[in-house]
């Protein structure tokens, strides 16, 4: 609060979703979870586990609600079809401390993993997995299993409201997951085991581990001839321009991201920049991405990844639409009359206006 006189006005801050500041963060003990659009947004929401033929799934939809598995269609209640939306969910946790550490709705799917973070898997209203990867941090572990209680508390609606008042069976509810030791109910849960961004962890060479944990962006500038690179902190895919060059260190990867406006020679100098980064680290290379054809080890450093759209001038893409109505071609070839005589009437005056400063006359120009 801000004294001003006798009363007290509030100090009012805007704050932008990945932008908070630990001030804010602080405020909220379970931390925030950034839930996907109700529209979908970037988000497919998958459908229900209720594969046909299989008896892990039929015992599951049996324990949901009786009768379900035996293909009685009527049998779904109300609030079983309500809770069906909590079905098949996935948490992103990533942070460098307790109180930056943010969690992110991910397309419930084995490509989303990878193995510097820890993720939440909600297979069911009352089923979770927390899955740790193997360069999962200690503060990304507790955050994680916070996050699953806070969603299971607080963000899923259950079928029997009973649920609320008694206290949680932590084995019941949640399992926890380590990589590597995956059971095949997780990989149904997530789609089916697949590929994602594996990354293994080294015994000698502690600083590598440490920077994938922690990647950095760096932002890289042409100042009077000069390359300038600037850390971003908390950076998320939003900081990546079209019209720039930018660099994140992995240790053993360091990727050049090359906007599509982005300009030869800041290319050029940024590439030749990366070279003299990684000469002096043993395994480390460089590695050019393209605007729009970003692989998995370079999208899994975001959180909550979106793909950066190319710059649309506004003014080119009116003229585009201008011309298609054939408006720019009748302004530019086809002059109406009266605007003509208005047009020679006015080159009339001023030139009239001309001969009379250089006569000396005095005459009133309109």
């Amino acid at each position: 609060m801000t004294e001003t006189g006798y009363r007290c006005s509030p100090n009012v801050a805007r704050i932008f979703q990945n932008r908070e500041p630990e001030e804010f963060l602080e405020l909220f003990d379970t931390g925030i979870v950034i839930l996907a659009p109700p529209d979908g947004g970037d988000i497919a929401p998958p459908p229900p586990p209720m594969p046909s033929g299989d008896k892990m799934g039929s015992a599951h939809l049996e324990e949901q609600q009786p009768g379900l598995s035996a293909g009685k269609s009527d049998a779904i209640s109300p609030k079983t079809e309500s809770a069906m939306r909590f079905w098949r969910r996935m948490f992103h946790i990533r942070g460098a401390s307790e109180t930056l550490s943010r969690t992110h709705e991910v397309p419930c799917e084995c490509s989303s993993l990878n193995s510097t973070d820890a993720f939440v898997v909600q297979e069911t209203t009352s089923k979770f997995f927390i899955w740790y990867g193997a360069l999962c941090s200690k503060i990304e572990r507790t955050r994680a299993a916070r996050a699953a209680v806070h969603i299971y508390s607080n963000l899923t609606e259950r079928e029997d409201e009973e649920e609320e008042e008694e206290e949680i069976d932590l084995d019941r509810v949640f399992i926890t997951v380590h990589e590597g030791k995956e059971p095949d109910r997780f990989w149904e849960a997530v789609g089916g085991k697949g590929n994602y961004t594996k990354f293994e962890a080294s015994d000698t060479d502690q600083i590598a581990n440490e920077r994938l944990q922690n990647p950095i962006l760096f932002e890289i500038t042409l100042n009077r001839h000069y390359l300038m690179p600037r850390p971003i902190l908390d950076y998320t895919s939003e900081d990546l321009h079209d019209s720039g060059v930018y660099m994140l260190d992995l240790h053993m990867w360091l990727f050049v991201w090359i906007g599509r406006r982005a300009s030869e020679r800041l290319v050029d100098g940024s590439m030749e920049l990366a070279k003299a980064v990684v000469a002096d680290r043993k395994g480390s290379k460089v590695v050019a991405v393209q605007a729009g054809k970003e692989p998995p080890e370079f999208t899994h450093a975001f959180l909550g990844w979106h793909e950066v759209r190319p710059f649309c001038d506004p003014y080119a893409k009116r003229a585009e639409k201008l011309a298609e109505l054939g408006v720019v071609g009748r302004v530019l070839d086809v002059v109406p009359e009266d605007v003509q005589i208005l047009r020679e009437k006015r080159c009339k005056k001023e030139k009239k206006y001309r001969m009379n400063l250089t006569t000396g006359a005095s005459t009133h120009y309109m």
